[in-house]
Parts: structure tokens; sequence; C-alpha cells
């Protein structure tokens, strides 16, 4: 059996990963340098927690992957223009991502695997589909979906990650929602580390250039506590797909729509993704079936992005103050069977424009 891993983000290194447990061999390319410059920081939310169970022990004990968090996640603080909210307990976890320091998610699964990752290597579909049993495509963007008509897109953005250099709680979050300088999109400041922090302004709908302007206009609304050193830029899409395997093409991670366009959230979609996906390939697991709770998920996100587009700021203050009410606090936070997508269906009445 022959089979190509198409990229090395999370995704591709939790199909490798699995495969090597199965004894399945594989070769994994991946477009980029070994050493990418790209790291920033994200969070994993205990309310967007499919496995209803911890996150890391969950993937040690049904994966059989280690995983370490920066830290766990304690404080989730949001902001609107007028109005403000604090949740603090066992929120989920906050990691690094990147493939240039040990810590990072990426490196941590890299030193659990065998084989070789084939760097600076880029494939074309149509010049290698028919020489591997299975292509597992994990390229992170929606290009090769689209190309199959397989893809229909609900959120693209472009995104500005700097890092900050100052004093940082590694426990805390910090998120704000302000259409004047974000659009339909939203900020979040992550910390790196004790010293470090990424602040990432998500603005959807508009062009690179444009980027710059409201990256002038939240700096200018919301000073950071530290010093900005270095920038750069992402193009990201979110959607939905008609079909996650086509052909000897399996799709996995953000190839497959599993990020969610309300928050952005899709690291531990990617990594079970990855999983489900080799042991479709070698233990004969239906790969839809596993991945449907995951797509009901992403579907139902939507209608919180929609309910989000149709508001304006003074909407969003309403919502902040509303998530401030300890009762709701309980209700959410505190709740063991609440889960993000409990309110979905409330939702749609406020999500059709």
């Amino acid at each position: 059996m022959k089979v190509a891993i198409i990229g090395a983000g999370l995704a591709g290194l939790s199909c490798a990963h699995a495969l090597e447990n199965l004894k399945i061999d594989f070769n994994i390319f991946e477009k980029n340098l070994k050493h990418n410059y790209l790291e920033y920081s994200i969070c994993t939310l205990k309310l967007q927690n499919l496995f209803r169970k911890d996150l890391i022990k969950h993937v040690k004990k049904s994966m059989d992957l280690k995983l370490k968090p920066l830290n766990e996640l304690h404080t989730i603080e949001m902001y609107s223009q007028n109005s403000s909210f604090q949740i603090c307990g066992n929120l989920g976890y906050i990691f690094p991502r990147g493939r240039f320091h040990k810590n990072t998610l990426e490196q941590q699964i890299i030193c659990q695997l065998k084989t070789p990752i084939d760097y600076n290597s880029y494939m074309e579909m149509d010049h290698i589909k028919d020489e591997y049993d299975y292509i597992v495509v994990a390229t992170g963007t929606s290009k090769i979906p689209k190309k199959y008509n397989l893809w229909t897109n609900t959120f693209s953005a472009y995104t500005r990650i700097g890092k900050v250099v100052g004093n940082c709680r590694t426990d805390l979050i910090k998120m704000w929602f302000d259409k004047d300088f974000c659009k339909n999109g939203f900020v979040y400041l992550i910390p790196n580390n004790d010293k470090e922090c990424f602040v990432m302004l998500i603005v959807d709908n508009i062009s690179h250039e444009e980027l710059d302007f409201y990256w002038k206009k939240f700096l200018d609304a919301i000073p950071l506590n530290g010093i900005l050193v270095s920038t750069f830029d992402l193009y990201q899409n979110t959607g939905f797909m008609s079909d996650l395997i086509h052909e000897n093409m399996i799709f996995i991670g953000n190839s497959s729509g599993f990020c969610d366009n309300f928050l952005g959230f899709g690291t531990m979609a990617a990594i079970h993704s990855g999983y489900a996906a080799a042991q479709h390939i070698g233990n004969n697991l239906d790969y839809k079936e596993e991945m449907e709770p995951q797509m009901k998920y992403i579907k139902n996100m939507n209608y919180y992005r929609k309910a989000i587009d149709n508001m304006d700021n003074k909407d969003l203050d309403l919502l902040i103050s509303t998530l401030d009410k300890p009762l709701l606090k309980r209700l959410i936070y505190k709740n063991p069977f609440f889960h993000m997508d409990t309110m979905a269906p409330l939702l749609k009445k406020f999500s059709k424009k």
C-alpha cells in the first residue's frame, strides 16, 4: 500500500503518527522549509470539546499522542466598544504553534515521529494522484477541494499576527469585537510565554492593502501593553465540504473545512481528522461517519457567524454585557452539559438576513 500525506501541519502530522502506529509506510510532503518562520499561539476551549473529556488525556489514551500545553486557560476577557466580560475557571488550554521551537504543537508531534518529512516539496495533485493508493490532503487551504468542486466558502479574512514583548499572563486570553477595526471579525491576545504574547487581528471581506488601515485603527483604539517587535499576514477562509473523500483523496484538517467560521478554532478537529483518516486507511474505520459530529458542529457554528454578521456595535455591547450576568455565566461555564452548539437552534432566527 502506498500512502502520501500532503502537508505537515497538525492534521498531516497526526495522520503520520497514527499510520506509524499502524505500521503503514507513507511519504509526507511539506511545501515550506523545515524552519518556517511562522509562530503564534492558539487556545482550545472546553466549550468546544466534542469529546466531553479532558483533551490531553483523551488524545493520549485514544490516539497515543502526547501533547503538553503552554498552560491551562483560566481566564477569558471579552471586550466590545462599551462593554466587557470576564470568566475564570477550567476553560481549556493554550498551545504555542509553529515548527521553530521545540515546545510547539507541531514540534511535539514531530518528535514522536520516525518517518522523515520531505520539506520544500510542492506537489501537484494531478501529477501524483495515480502513484498512490491513498492521498491524504492536509494542505490547510481550500485550493484542492475547490478544484474538485467540493468546497462552499463561508468566511474569508486577512489576519495580521503581531508578536508583543512584555510581561504576560500565560493563563489568560483577551478578545475584542468591534466593527470599527475588525468588521465582522475579531481580535485575540494570546500568550506565547511569560515574556511574549501574540495579537491577532482578523478582518473579513477586505483586500490585503486595506489591512494596514484596520491594523492602525486597532492600535489606536487598544494600546498594547508591551513592544510590538514583528508582524506577518495570512489569508484564511472557512467553508463546508460536500464530501470528505473524493476518489483516492481523503481531506483532513482545514482542507476539509474543520475550522469553525465563528471564532476560528480547529486545532483538535485537525488532530482528530488526521487520526481518523489513518484509521480509515489501516483499520477500515468509516472516516465520514467518525467525523460527522465535527461536521455538524461546524455547521452549527455558522449560525453564530451569521448572527455576528448581522450585529452592529450596540448589539455587540448588549451581547457582552448579557454574557457578564452571573446566572448566564453559571449556565454556560459551570454546566458540564453545556456545549457551544447547544445554542445553535436558538440563533437561527437571528442569523437570517
